[in-house]
């Protein structure tokens, strides 16, 4: 039951920010910040369509390409790539070096078959961490799938001898 204490404890502590964060939006209808906050809680609460609306209402007074990539994880959760695509597209623009911008693209492209640009952003993702198993095994997959078996067997060569390494220390 003490799992059943904290739950409920989260869901009033939750609660109790959404209601300090909508009084201060009707005090500075304006202020993208708060907006972007907002959302955050509903996102955590479960509330997708209403993080969605603070989202967008976020970046109808301001673009920002944080708020974007934000807007583009509930899209996902949401199940709904293309708009996460749209957004995370914005949002690699500004920051094209965002890893984590494109690690959600990589899983977007590939959930949307555009596994050209999933590879792109897998390739910029391993320039950074180029022992990484997971990513190795994502950039071999993407090959797979453009029927690219020369180029996926590195890949998986790389991870396996990575994952080798890491199960062996």
């Amino acid at each position: 039951t003490s799992n059943t204490k904290e739950t409920l404890s989260e869901d009033a502590r939750l609660s109790q920010a959404l209601a300090q964060l909508t009084e201060a939006i009707a005090k500075a209808p304006n202020d993208p910040a708060l907006y972007t906050q907002r959302a955050a809680i509903h996102y955590n609460m479960g509330k997708q369509d209403a993080a969605l609306a603070d989202y967008t209402t976020a970046l109808s007074l301001k673009d920002d390409p944080k708020t974007r990539y934000l807007r583009a994880v509930v899209y996902v959760a949401a199940g709904n790539s293309q708009m996460a695509y749209e957004d995370l597209t914005v949002a690699l623009k500004a920051d094209g070096e965002n890893s984590d911008y494109l690690s959600l693209m990589a899983d977007t492209c590939n959930a949307l078959k555009k596994y050209e640009q999933a590879l792109a952003c897998l390739e910029k993702l391993l320039a950074d961490d180029s022992e990484n198993s997971v990513l190795l095994t994502l950039a071999g997959d993407a090959c797979v799938y453009l029927t690219n078996y020369e180029k996926a067997l590195p890949f998986y060569e790389k991870a396996i001898l990575h994952y080798s390494d890491k199960t062996q220390n």
